[in-house]
């Protein structure tokens, strides 16, 4: 094989390696691997799914990320709102919020809606969602 056929040979490889290799959406633009697993969410109301007034409101969300979580949001909706936001300055591979609210003098009876969102740093997102019914 003549020099520059074997140059050729190497060039065509490499061309068909970089072809392959560049279909590949995880990678960017410096072949390095991006994140594309979004994080796990889930709710646990501690206190049952209908809850009474007096005794407020008791739930659990929690959040774990294979790198790292950025963000985790945790709101409610409904015949009451609240928002918690958390944001992480540093590797937090997973998270816990223990929720305890308590509910004003006339709170109204009816739905809350739970919504419990995760970011991790590569901007994948996860939402869990559940209900509780607040009672007298």
């Amino acid at each position: 094989m003549s020099p520059r056929h074997a140059t050729l040979t190497r060039l065509a490889w490499a061309l068909a390696a970089f072809g392959v290799l560049g279909c590949d959406s995880r990678l960017d633009t410096l072949g390095v691997i991006r994140d594309g697993v979004a994080p796990e969410v889930s709710i646990s109301l501690t206190s049952g799914d209908t809850l009474e007034i007096p005794l407020g409101i008791t739930f659990t969300a929690s959040a774990s990320d294979n790198l790292g979580l950025k963000v985790m949001s945790v709101g409610l909706s409904g015949v009451f709102a609240a928002t918690v936001d958390t944001v992480f300055v540093e590797a937090v591979t997973a998270y816990v919020v223990p929720v305890q609210l308590a509910l004003p003098d006339g709170q109204a009876t009816g739905k809350v809606v739970i919504t419990a969102t995760a970011r991790d740093g590569s901007g994948n997102a996860a939402v869990a969602t559940d209900e509780i019914v607040l009672v007298p």
